[in-house]
């Protein structure tokens, strides 16, 4: 028994001397030739364990640049790929842990990054307004990568949130808490301080179809402007309070 222990470890050390020392642009290189996958890298340094690159390209992505990668090497004695990645989309830091499941389920874990609002309007491409502040990722799962609706569990705040449209609102600090259900991301909204009183939910599914349903109550005093514009989007209640019921697909808003 002790006889085929060591060679078993003698094989698994020199399988991973091996690649050790294959360059990461010949190993990604020929993933791509053998999987067909719609992924460019360019710039690849290092190795397939510990590696980096100037910029990765995905299908439906904004390029992901300043790409590193440390796979946990461990993590192959139950075939299962697990690697800590840094990079930046938009010059915004994202740190997290890619896991590659035996049955190649890929999923992200510990997901986390901070996102000012500019570069948050420009990659959600909004149609209209302008927002502010800064977005804050703390993501626990991200899974069904290869679906039209990748499924999140975790939290988003959005700290000294501020929309602009005819004229500028506070709207305090945002959170959303998003929870996955079959195959529909829902969540849950609130805000803390600011010049409206956001509670309500919200649900997405693989369709981009959507369901909004949205309370908003004016804190203190608010502009006719104001009052004007939320009587344009929103039903208002008896108890001074604004409802937002709205169900459709994005691509009718412009996203």
């Amino acid at each position: 028994m002790k006889k085929r222990y060591l060679i078993l470890i003698a094989i698994i050390s020199y399988l991973f001397f091996t690649l050790s020392n294959v360059p990461a642009a010949r190993v990604i290189a020929l993933i791509k030739q053998q999987t067909g996958a719609p992924v460019d890298i360019h710039g690849a340094r290092g190795s397939l364990w510990s590696g980096s690159a100037d910029t990765l390209l995905v299908n439906n992505v904004p390029p992901i640049d300043n790409l590193t990668w440390d796979i946990n090497t461990l993590y192959f004695l139950i075939a299962q790929l697990n690697a800590d990645i840094t990079a930046q989309i938009s010059q915004q830091n994202i740190l997290g842990n890619l896991k590659i499941s035996p049955l190649g389920t890929v999923s992200v874990h510990n997901l986390r990054s901070q996102i000012s609002g500019e570069v948050m309007q420009s990659l959600l491409q909004m149609p209209m307004g302008e927002i502010a502040g800064d977005f804050i990722f703390n993501i626990k799962e991200v899974t069904h990568l290869d679906t039209p609706l990748p499924l999140a569990n975790g939290q988003i705040k959005w700290k000294s949130a501020r929309l602009t449209l005819t004229e500028t609102v506070d709207l305090g600090h945002i959170t959303l808490l998003l929870e996955p259900e079959a195959d529909t991301l829902r969540a849950t909204i609130e805000n803390k301080g600011g010049a409206l009183s956001i509670q309500g939910t919200a649900s997405l599914n693989p369709q981009h179809n959507y369901e909004l349903d949205l309370t908003l109550t004016p804190v203190g005093q608010v502009s006719s402007s104001l009052q004007q514009g939320l009587g344009m989007i929103a039903r208002r209640q008896s108890n001074g309070s604004y409802s937002i019921k709205r169900n459709g697909n994005l691509k009718q808003l412009g996203f």
